[in-house]
């Protein structure tokens, strides 16, 4: 049966198995092929392709109420293992949404669309910084980096040297790598060229870099790279695909977890209330 949960495991379970293969080519461990068989990293390849998700999601919703109605799954809450807010009201204390990341991290991983987050540019030793690398080694996965009304600005310590420092929005890391901002504030830390190849690496034609309803001297689009990836979604529906009520099933998943989130874009939120 074609279904997202489906495709959003299969996802999951290849983008490991590719996270994994890198790793270990890095760390120079030799003996790994027996542990991620080409055999297994295939046949997920495959099953990821075969269970495309073709369904609109108006049918989507519509078919996971019914799943959850048959096997009883909506009656158990979706628990979240702890909940921290900015405002102390989480039961593990206070947060002040700060995530920290060193000077000598390299491929630093994370997973999540991020909302409402202030994003610091670092001072690097090769003076170039890039926000996203995202990952995808197949058209179909659902796996993508959202960064929705946040702000990328330069940390204190560059700030006064942010003209020596090229920031990026994006690099493309694989051939079919998903990014996009959503009504997002981006400083004039920006290099006007936005993204930056990977070493060849990748496929500029087959990526995905969407924007949408950006601000700030940064957000301009004038001197971008022409790489055929790229767009400048005008059309507030398809910017909404990427929403979270949509992008995650977020209304489905997330209210009994607790974490704060906005389901749609600011500019069509109006016609939700």
């Amino acid at each position: 049966m074609v279904n997202m949960d489906t495709q959003i495991r299969l996802t999951a379970t290849l983008t490991n198995l590719e996270t994994c293969r890198t790793s270990c080519i890095e760390l120079d461990v030799r003996d790994y092929r027996p542990i991620l068989s080409i055999n297994v990293f295939n046949l997920i390849n495959n099953a990821v392709a075969v269970n495309k998700v073709t369904l609109k999601k108006t049918t989507y919703h519509i078919n996971r109420r019914k799943k959850l109605e048959a096997t009883n799954v909506g009656s158990t809450s979706l628990l979240a293992n702890l909940v921290v807010a900015r405002d102390g009201s989480g039961d593990s204390g206070t947060y002040k949404e700060k995530v920290v990341i060193g000077h000598k991290g390299k491929n630093t991983t994370m997973v999540a669309v991020f909302q409402n987050c202030s994003i610091y540019s670092r001072i690097t030793q090769h003076k170039t910084n890039t926000i996203t690398a995202q990952s995808r080694v197949n058209p179909n996965q659902t796996s993508v980096i959202v960064i929705h009304t946040s702000r990328v600005i330069a940390a204190p310590d560059e700030n006064p040297v942010k003209d020596s420092v090229r920031t990026f929005l994006r690099r493309p890391w694989r051939n079919y790598s998903r990014t996009v901002f959503l009504e997002t504030f981006l400083d004039n830390l920006i290099d006007p060229d936005g993204w930056l190849a990977w070493n060849n690496e990748s496929d500029l034609s087959t990526l995905f870099y969407g924007k949408y309803e950006n601000e700030g001297p940064g957000s301009s689009t004038e001197n971008r790279v022409k790489w055929s990836g790229c767009h400048v979604i005008n059309n507030s529906c398809e910017a909404s695909e990427f929403a979270v009520s949509n992008f995650l099933a977020g209304d489905s998943l997330l209210p009994s977890t607790g974490v704060p989130y906005d389901s749609y874009l600011w500019i069509s939120s109006e016609t939700h209330q």
